[in-house]
């Protein structure tokens, strides 16, 4: 029997978060409406939780939730869910069958092998120092401070050995140090160390450098340097601090840029005070070193290019608008080379490139007066259109641009490269342009260039129609008859119709003339009787026709009727439809 639902055969036992997964794996089978195996089911099985007992309700099953069944059994060897939980279930579907559920299990924390250890420092006295070292067994040190704290997570449970490393020679560990502490599982272990201090007797002081910069073209920053020693960065308007010098005289030197000077003397000494601070103030003037170049351009002319680049020194190109400005700051007062590159239908009125002299503080100006000459051209095309069943329009073609235009019409294609361009139009079958539909003009640079097109178009011939189409008929002798011998041999049969001369949208062609109707299909071996040719008369582009058939010996028979007319020089032929003629006793 075909499998109908699924049913869990090794249910979920309780297990720990993952990556503990849940074993034995869990298996689910596809049963029929009996409840019995399906050994063939090989169909996907997908598991999922259906009940989420996790605190927040958002549990998530990982391994492969998806497998498909052999032998009936899907089996899945590696789930796990990520958070505790009591009164879990897992849902198994698979499509066409009913799902299953689980029955409830629970998820439990594993039990700790680990625990915390806290270290704690207490400083009381003078002199404290900012902080200190703390060393547990050979893990990584952490720094902690003078009053401080710090954590160490997941220590093995057992005993660990505690250190505190950086005591100054001021201060003093009150406990043993190393401390032996015992971190109990899923608990917490504690260090604590008390440290006494005393101030010594102060035998060095500070000492602090300030600048106060005024002008421009300041620099980022200046060098300072005591006692000839190790140079540090000071800003323009700043400090700098150098704690614990040596209780003395020291010399201190500012090192300022070429156009900066310093006010008083410089290197100067300064005392430092035991305990306390020696300033060094330095008041700084810089005068100005750069200024700043303004590139402009004043395009006249036509086929204007979108705009140009300029290049000051041969550095970095910038782009500026035909009529633009573009500024290049904080140069050196000096000669500066400025090229500005154009567009080859463009040029440039003076020296290009040309020296500009950019004077300090100030600024220099490279004025760009530039005309160009037009690169393009338009093209005008014209048609005239004469005769009859004119077309709405047509297509011109210049180049690979299509366009439709009028059948009288005119049309401007600007901005055309200067050059020769093809020019094709595209008529309807019935009109024939003079002079051929295709040309090669030249456009020449800002000027026009003009093709005409004159076009005749003819009305299409008319055409001959069955109008009233012949109709199925019967002969009612038991022999068929002749044309001849209609006394002993039956009657011909009688077959009328109506043929109309049309034009091209179906109306009828007022003609006078004649049409000439022969059988065309002919099983039932007839005759046509009068000849094998019959001429009727078209009046009004209307021919009405009555025709005899003499049967054959067959008794029936399938004819069409041809139609023939010559109109305007024109020769029309028409076939009609089948008709069948029966022979009936």
């Amino acid at each position: 029997m075909p499998a109908q639902a699924l049913a869990f055969t090794v249910q979920p036992n309780n297990s720990t978060p993952c990556p503990s997964t849940i074993a034995p794996p869990v298996e689910v089978t596809a049963v029929d409406n009996q409840g019995q195996a399906v050994p063939d089911f090989t169909g996907d099985v997908t598991i999922a939780i259906g009940h989420d007992a996790s605190a927040a309700g958002n549990a998530t099953l990982s391994g492969t939730k998806t497998v498909a069944a052999v032998n009936g059994v899907a089996r899945f060897g590696d789930l796990c869910i990520d958070q505790v939980g009591s009164g879990y279930m897992l849902q198994a579907t698979s499509p066409g069958l009913t799902d299953a559920t689980s029955t409830a299990f629970d998820i439990t924390a594993a039990p700790p092998t680990t625990g915390d250890l806290i270290v704690t420092t207490t400083t009381t006295g003078s002199n404290l120092p900012t902080g200190y070292t703390v060393a547990v067994d050979d893990r990584p040190t952490q720094a902690i401070g003078a009053n401080d704290h710090v954590t160490f997570s997941t220590l093995a449970a057992g005993d660990h050995s505690v250190t505190l490393v950086g005591v100054p020679s001021n201060c003093t560990v009150n406990e043993a140090n190393p401390q032996k502490v015992s971190v109990p599982a899923g608990g917490t272990g504690h260090a604590d160390f008390t440290i006494s201090c005393v101030a010594p007797p102060p035998t060095t002081g500070d000492l602090v450098v300030t600048t106060t910069t005024t002008g421009s073209n300041l620099p980022a920053g200046y060098t300072v340097m005591v006692d000839n020693g190790q140079p540090q960065g000071i800003g323009t308007t700043g400090n700098v601090t150098y704690p614990g010098l040596a209780a003395a005289d020291h010399m201190v030197a500012l090192s300022v840029a070429s156009n900066c000077t310093v006010s008083g003397t410089n290197p100067r000494t300064v005392s430092v005070p035991a305990g306390g601070t020696g300033h060094a103030d330095f008041t700084i003037n810089c005068a100005p070193t750069t200024g700043e170049l303004v590139v402009t351009t004043a395009t006249t002319g036509s086929n204007l290019p979108a705009g140009y680049t300029v290049m000051v020194d041969n550095g970095q190109p910038k782009t500026i608008g035909t009529t633009g400005n573009v500024t290049y700051p904080g140069l050196a007062a000096a000669d500066h080379m400025v090229a500005l590159s154009v567009a080859s239908n463009c040029t440039v009125s003076g020296a290009n490139p040309r020296t500009v002299t950019v004077p300090a503080g100030g600024t220099g100006h490279a004025d760009f007066t530039i005309d160009c000459a037009p690169t393009t051209g338009e093209l005008v095309v014209t048609t005239a259109t004469t005769g009859a069943n004119l077309p709405a329009g047509y297509t011109v073609t210049v180049d690979d641009r299509l366009q439709a235009i009028g059948i009288n019409d005119r049309m401007t294609f600007p901005a055309l490269a200067a050059g020769v361009h093809s020019v094709a139009l595209s008529v309807a079958s019935n009109c024939t342009v003079s002079g051929g539909s295709g040309r090669m003009v030249s456009v020449p640079a800002g000027g026009t260039a003009q093709v005409d097109f004159v076009i005749a178009c003819a009305a299409p011939p008319p055409t001959l129609v069955f109008t009233q189409q012949p109709n199925d008929a019967v002969s009612n002798v038991s022999l068929a008859g002749s044309c001849t011998l209609p006394s002993t041999r039956g009657l011909p049969t009688t077959v009328s119709g109506q043929l109309t001369l049309q034009d091209n949208l179906g109306q009828t062609v007022n003609f006078t003339g004649h049409v000439t109707i022969q059988l065309g299909q002919n099983t039932g071996g007839g005759t046509l009787c009068g000849g094998p040719t019959l001429t009727f008369n078209l009046q009004n582009g209307v021919a009405e026709f009555n025709l005899s058939i003499a049967q054959g010996a067959l008794e029936t028979g399938t004819y069409t009727l041809v139609a023939r007319a010559t109109v305007q020089s024109s020769s029309l032929s028409v076939e009609s439809v089948v008709f069948t003629i029966s022979l009936v006793t």
